[in-house]
C-alpha cells in the first residue's frame, strides 16, 4: 500500500479534528466495527451453513449412531460383571426355614442391586467415552468455525486493501482491535453453541441402553452452564490466537498456512483427556489443555469447581493479552502494510 493511496484515503473520510470526532465514542466505534462483521457474515449464506448449522448437525449424526455401537459393547462388559455377581443372602441359618416364604422379596432384592450395579457401571463407561472423546470433538469444531471467520476478517482485509480504510478512521487502534476479536468471537461461539445443542439432542440416544435406561437428565443444568462458559472462553482463546497470526499474514493463504502449526498445539490440548488428568490445578492456568481437561472432568462426572475458576479465569486474561497484542500490531505500519 503507497503513501498516496492512504492520503486519498484519509482525504475522503472526516478529519478527526471534526467537531462530532473531537472525542470518538469508544462504544460506537466498536460497534460500528462489530456491526460491519455482522453484516458480511450473515450475508454469506455458504458461510453461515458450514460455521453454524454444520458442526451441530454433524455431531447429532455421529453421536446417534455411535450410541448404539458404544453400548454393544458396554453390554458386553457388564454381562461379564453380572456373571460373576453373586448375591449373599443375609440370612443366619436358623432363618433358613423362613426362606421359602420370603423367596419373592429376595429375588426382588437381589435383582434390584444387580440393577443399580449395572446402571452405576453403564454411567461410568459412559462418562469415560464421553470423557475422551467430546472435548476432542468440540474443541476442533471450534477451530474450524474460528478458521472460517478469522482470516478472512483481517488478512482478507489486509490483501483488499480495505483494512488502510479502517486504520485512518478516528478510531483508537484498541477499538479495532476489540470489535474484530468481539465480533469474530460470536461467530465462533454459534459455531460452539451448534455444537453444544448437537451434543445435548444427541445424549438422550446415546445414554439408552438396550435393557437398562439411564436417567435423561444424566447432566445438571449446572454442568451445562459449566459446558457453556468453557466452550465460551475457548472460543475467545482460539480466535484470538488466529487473529494475531491473520494481523501478521499478507493475505489469507499465507495466513492458512500459518495457522497449521496452531491447529497441532490445539489437537495435542484436545486429546490430552485420553492420557490422564492435569496432574495438580497449576496445570489448568495453560490455554487449551484446561478447556480440555474441564470438559472431560464434566462428561466423567468429575468436576473440580476450582479448576473451572482457573481455566475461566486465566483464560479470559490470554484474551485480553491477546487484544493488547493485536492493537500493536495494527499500530505498526511495518506489518500492516508489507506486501
Amino acid at each position: 500500500m503507497n503513501n498516496d493511496r492512504l492520503e486519498g484515503d484519509a482525504a475522503n473520510l472526516p478529519s478527526s479534528k471534526s467537531p462530532n470526532l473531537t472525542k470518538p465514542n469508544s462504544k460506537s466505534n466498536i460497534g460500528t466495527i462489530i456491526s460491519k462483521e455482522f453484516k458480511r457474515f450473515f450475508s454469506d449464506r455458504t458461510l453461515l451453513f458450514t460455521t453454524v448449522i454444520m458442526p451441530g448437525l454433524l455431531i447429532y449424526v455421529i453421536y446417534t449412531l455411535m450410541g448404539s455401537f458404544m453400548y454393544d459393547n458396554i453390554d458386553e462388559e457388564i454381562a461379564k460383571i453380572e456373571d460373576q455377581t453373586e448375591f449373599v443372602s443375609p440370612l443366619t441359618a436358623e432363618e433358613q426355614a423362613l426362606y421359602d416364604s420370603l423367596g419373592t422379596v429376595l429375588y426382588e432384592a437381589e435383582q434390584a442391586q444387580l440393577s443399580e450395579q449395572r446402571t452405576q457401571q453403564e454411567q461410568q463407561e459412559l462418562g469415560a467415552v464421553l470423557g475422551n472423546l467430546i472435548p476432542l470433538l468440540i474443541i476442533m469444531l471450534i477451530f474450524s468455525g474460528c478458521m472460517t471467520v478469522g482470516p478472512t476478517a483481517i488478512a482478507g482485509e489486509k490483501e483488499r486493501g480495505t483494512i488502510a480504510t479502517l486504520l485512518v478512521t478516528p478510531m483508537r487502534r484498541s477499538e479495532l482491535a476489540i470489535g474484530k476479536i468481539v465480533s469474530l468471537s460470536c461467530f465462533a461461539l454459534l459455531s460452539g453453541l451448534s455444537s453444544f445443542l448437537g451434543i445435548i439432542l444427541s445424549l438422550p440416544k446415546m445414554i439408552q441402553g438396550d435393557s437398562v435406561e439411564l436417567p435423561s437428565n444424566l447432566y445438571g443444568s449446572g454442568d451445562l452452564l459449566i459446558i457453556l462458559l468453557v466452550i465460551s472462553c475457548t472460543v475467545l482463546i482460539i480466535i484470538s490466537g488466529i487473529s494475531l497470526i491473520s494481523a501478521w499474514a499478507k493475505d489469507v493463504k499465507t495466513a492458512g498456512t500459518m495457522v497449521t502449526p496452531f491447529m497441532l498445539v490445539i489437537m495435542l490440548a484436545s486429546i490430552t483427556p485420553m492420557i490422564g488428568q492435569a496432574p495438580n490445578e497449576a496445570y489448568y492456568l495453560v490455554p487449551l489443555y484446561n478447556s480440555a481437561q474441564v470438559l472431560a472432568s464434566v462428561f466423567s462426572f468429575r468436576i473440580n469447581l476450582t479448576a473451572v475458576l482457573i481455566t475461566i479465569g486465566s483464560n479470559l486474561c490470554y484474551t485480553a493479552l491477546a487484544i493488547w497484542g493485536l492493537t500493536k500490531m495494527f499500530n505498526s505500519e511495518k506489518i500492516m502494510f508489507t506486501k
